[in-house]
């Protein structure tokens, strides 16, 4: 009789144990999801002073939202360490302390989250150790991107990974707040200024602004991120009415990406297509929803070129590789071509055993051909020195001072700062943001004579990460990414919220090559992440 009781006593304790648990669970999700509420529907729609002060009113927004976020969390993680200690004799602050002890590390973090870790604590040594301390921390001379700013995006990333559970609804209003802004940047396209914006002094400056995130650049980074992510949901959805509604997303994403007039987007839009195959070509409805996104994204740019022909003087022109497209005089063929092959694969049947796997070897064959192809290319027109026989495809071809708005006369100056760099600080760098403190002591009149601008970041931020994280950083922060990336597409298939993180992460790290990290659209990168993470975790 006595052993039952012991046993029922132990039995009672364990589910009292459980209901704290949970109840705890249930309120910091609660918090964080609030605080993801606001980052995905006010965030990428706030602005202060139209395009005057669009980065700075994007960082404080960013940042006063997460100082109330973890503010929130950590008074409701103190009230329930109290209540633990007082009614549980805190059994349940020891087991979660108990998991962060180093021995259960391996347990507990993956090589995402360790490399993450490292990577912010070599920020922070960067920081003590830089010629511009404060400057490194604050990021005030460049574009806020700092140790602090870095801090709250790691801070972000582990809530959102670690003690959320995701919920359908919000990410669906971040779609939702994509669209209003790829809407917005569509008028302004056409010169409708639906936000007021412009004056007949102003309107020629503000040209490459647009949208209610500013320079057409960082725009189309964002709504890369949004095409990715409502591609890929649009990919794995089985009822109607939500399958109707990623396609009104993807298609509007899409027409926004191409009235953006950035030459990012062509990165992104790569990073697309070449991903989809690997994760679609599994089975016929995969590689069928696939032909109908690549048909899809045809049209739209057919009815770009339509309504530039309708509307000349109101439409602001493509130009680049887009130009190429929607003046192809054979694309309204090619357009019918595809959706014939859409119809006619819907009544090919197909061998569901051996025709994926064998399609996506072909894919993977034909993407790394493609990829020594362009090798060779890039090679031959700028060692063999042949530039001149790609015709206008030598713009993107040939590396020059002047190429991508003469990044590569940036890419070459951050070249040699990097060799400049004392043998520690190659490893550390020279303290996060602060290339512009760097350009500024060595280059700074010589650009304004050389390339008429002076360049504040290096416009790749890969290269600006070696720069002024070091290589040990760029180590890590690739790390990171590689094996966040490496566990959403082990995952991608279980949960499409999954799988629009890791196209629309891959949309943004690519196109990060030839453009900068800002906080206008960084935030954005980092909570996919964690929100990928947290469905990769299912806990």
């Amino acid at each position: 009789m006595a052993k039952k009781l012991i046993h029922m006593d132990k039995n009672n304790a364990a589910a009292v144990k459980d209901d704290f648990t949970e109840w705890c669970s249930f309120i910091i999700n609660e918090a964080i999801g609030i605080g993801i509420l606001v980052l995905v529907t006010l965030f990428p729609l706030y602005f202060n002073d139209a395009y005057y002060d669009i980065l700075s009113a994007k960082f404080y927004f960013f940042v006063r939202c997460m100082l109330i976020l973890i503010s929130v969390v950590l008074i409701c993680v103190l009230i329930m360490i109290c209540i633990d200690l007082k009614s549980y004799d805190g059994m349940h602050t020891q087991e979660f302390l108990t998991r962060l002890h180093p021995r259960n590390w391996k347990k507990n973090f993956r090589i995402a989250d360790a490399a993450v870790l490292l990577f912010w604590v070599l920020a922070g040594i960067s920081t003590l150790l830089s010629d511009f301390v404060y400057e490194a921390f604050w990021g005030n001379e460049g574009r806020y991107s700092g140790f602090y700013l870095i801090s709250l995006y790691v801070i972000l990333y582990f809530l959102v990974s670690r003690f959320w559970k995701i919920r359908g609804g919000y990410l669906e209003l971040f779609l939702l707040s994509g669209i209003i802004m790829g809407l917005l940047g569509i008028g302004d396209y056409f010169q409708l200024d639906p936000l007021n914006f412009r004056t007949p002094e102003n309107i020629d400056a503000l040209r490459s602004y647009t949208s209610t995130i500013g320079n057409i650049n960082t725009y189309t980074a964002y709504i890369g991120i949004i095409m990715g992510f409502a591609a890929a949901l649009f990919s794995l959805e089985e009822k109607p009415l939500k399958l109707a509604w990623y396609y009104i997303c993807m298609v509007i994403s899409f027409l926004a990406m191409i009235t953006g007039r950035s030459d990012n987007t062509y990165l992104s839009i790569g990073a697309l297509f070449i991903l989809l195959p690997f994760i679609l070509f599994k089975d016929k409805k995969g590689i069928q929803r696939f032909l109908i996104i690549v048909a899809t994204f045809f049209s739209t740019a057919y009815l770009i070129s339509l309504l530039n022909q309708l509307f000349p003087n109101q439409a602001l022109g493509v130009d680049g590789l887009f130009l190429l497209i929607t003046g192809f005089s054979g694309l309204p063929l090619m357009v019918l071509l595809l959706w014939a092959i859409v119809i006619g694969f819907r009544f090919y049947r197909m061998d569901t055993d051996k025709v994926p796997k064998l399609l996506t070897r072909i894919w993977g064959c034909f993407v790394i051909v493609s990829f020594l192809v362009l090798v060779f290319l890039i090679w031959d027109a700028n060692i063999g020195g042949h530039g001149s026989r790609y015709g206008s495809l030598s713009n993107y071809l040939v590396f020059s001072d002047n190429w991508g708005s003469h990044r590569g006369y940036a890419w070459k100056k951050a070249a040699f700062l990097y060799r400049e760099l004392p043998p520690l600080q190659k490893l550390i760098g020279s303290g996060p943001d602060t290339f512009v403190c760097l350009s500024r002591q060595r280059f700074y009149y010589t650009m304004l004579e050389e390339v008429g601008v002076f360049f504040d970041t290096v416009h790749n931020g890969y290269l600006q990460y070696l720069i002024t994280n070091g290589l040990l950083g760029l180590i890590c922060y690739m790390t990171f990414l590689g094996d966040t990336f490496r566990c959403f597409f082990q995952n991608a298939r279980k949960n499409p919220y999954v799988f629009g993180a890791l196209t629309a992460g891959s949309c943004y790290a690519l196109q990060t090559v030839v453009n900068l990290e800002l906080p206008i659209v960084t935030p954005a990168f980092w909570l996919l992440l964690g929100i990928g993470m947290a469905g990769c975790r299912n806990k």
